[in-house]
């Protein structure tokens, strides 16, 4: 039975901390390792965590000053032994079998990553998903995979999308990769969430030139772009999902993530299943300005918002 290294950044989570720690502590799975980095956390977290490692031997902690959640899953690999590591956040939770079925999964394919995101409970509502993309909790990685690229760690400069550089990085470098789809994530949002766009509109160039640097590196062009599109058309949904209001930030963002298509050759949007974050980059690419660009968000907030209205039976 393998080791396997739960990682859990943590900054001001005091409220959901324990049910994220004792959904691990409950794993049929019992060859586990948790790792609890608190990165600066003002609030009771640290108190917690020392009552925790206090009474299970398995559980490691480690405080740092705050340095940002990228930092945070760095530590926890540096301080991981496990054959896997799993990422959690601390105000999520996964259910009992989790971490046996992903291993089950794992250790039958050989996998170098195996994908835990198809069933996420948000809410009371289960969304099944076929290709997220975006959030480290989304893979169950080997560790031996992960030390075998130096590139593979999270970059402490960027301070948005951090997770889906890192994720879509570790899907470049190889093809063994399979799915359980008996995993499910029990995914928490609030208020604490919420980020700004337009404070990091300019960091989007950042994430590109991250991108261009490492396809140019390990010579992905032309082997990978499904994967790129998929990337692309998930900056593309932030646009809209985070709300950039400024006309200036808009115009950054539009022609840096245009060009980025341009220069690289982009057509693999309309190879995938159709989705409204799909549907939006599609329009994307047609599109010759922002402003272009902000008539199809129009009309897409006026579709979701009678779509809803019909749900509740508004109408």
């Amino acid at each position: 039975m393998k080791l396997v290294s739960v990682i859990i950044p943590i900054y001001n989570v005091e409220k959901y901390l324990r049910e994220c720690i004792n959904s691990v502590i409950n794993q049929t799975y019992k060859n586990i390792e948790i790792i609890l980095v608190n990165d600066g956390s003002p609030d009771n977290s640290d108190l917690i965590c020392q009552e925790y490692v206090q009474k299970y031997d398995f559980i490691k902690y480690v405080s740092q000053k705050n340095q940002g959640v990228s930092a945070a899953r760095n530590t926890g690999i540096k301080h991981a032994h496990g054959a896997y590591i799993y990422f959690l956040d601390s105000d999520d939770y996964i259910d009992n079998e989790f971490i046996e079925t992903s291993v089950h999964i794992a250790e039958t394919n050989n996998s170098d990553i195996v994908r835990v995101a198809t069933n996420v409970t948000k809410g009371k509502s289960i969304i099944n998903l076929d290709f997220v993309g975006a959030a480290t909790w989304e893979l169950f990685i080997k560790k031996e995979y992960l030390d075998k690229y130096p590139d593979l760690h999270f970059d402490t400069d960027l301070k948005m999308n951090e997770d889906l550089i890192f994720y879509h990085k570790l899907l470049s470098l190889t093809f063994n990769v399979n799915t359980n789809y008996n995993a499910k994530y029990y995914y928490r949002q609030h208020n604490s969430q919420a980020t700004s766009q337009n404070k990091y509109t300019g960091k989007i160039i950042k994430e590109l030139e991250i991108l261009s640097e490492f396809y140019d590196k390990y010579k992905l062009w032309g082997k990978r772009e499904y994967f790129v599109s998929i990337f692309i058309t998930t900056l593309i949904g932030s646009y809209w999902r985070l709300g950039v209001s400024e006309p200036k930030d808009k115009e950054i963002f539009f022609n840096a993530i245009h060009d980025f298509i341009i220069l690289h050759k982009l057509s693999l949007f309309k190879t995938y299943k159709f989705t409204l974050t799909n549907f939006m980059a599609r329009k994307f690419i047609s599109c010759k300005n922002w402003k272009q660009f902000e008539k199809y968000l129009i009309l897409i907030k006026l579709f979701k918002y009678v779509k809803t209205k019909l749900k509740m039976g508004l109408y």
